[in-house]
C-alpha cells in the first residue's frame, strides 16, 4: 500500500524508481578504494554492513595498492586509452 498526498502520480513514479534501484542493486558488486582505520561514516554500525543488509549489494574492497599496480600494468595499453577517454567524454560534468 502506498500512500501519497498532493501529485500521486509523480510520488508513486518516485517510489516504483527507487524500488527498482534497490532490485537492480542485488547481486551488484561495489568497489570500496583504500581503506580507512577510523570510519568517519555519521551511521551506527559498519558501513559495509549497512549497504549489504539493505540494499543487497556486494562490497568489495580494493587495497590502493593494487589500483596503482593495475594502473602502472595498462598505463602504456592503447586500449585502456581508448576505453578512458570514451569514459571521460560522457561522463556528465559536475
Amino acid at each position: 500500500m502506498v500512500q501519497t498526498m498532493g501529485n500521486w502520480a509523480q510520488e508513486l513514479r518516485d517510489v516504483l524508481c527507487a524500488c527498482m534501484a534497490a532490485k537492480n542493486l542485488q547481486g551488484s558488486r561495489i568497489g570500496r578504494l583504500g581503506y580507512e582505520d577510523e570510519t568517519r561514516y555519521p551511521f551506527p554500525g559498519d558501513p559495509v554492513d549497512l549497504i549489504q543488509s539493505n540494499w543487497g549489494p556486494l562490497v568489495v574492497d580494493v587495497p590502493f595498492e593494487d589500483l596503482i599496480s593495475r594502473y602502472e600494468k595498462y598505463v602504456e595499453d592503447q586500449r585502456a586509452a581508448e576505453v578512458a577517454r570514451e569514459i571521460l567524454e560522457t561522463a556528465p560534468e559536475t
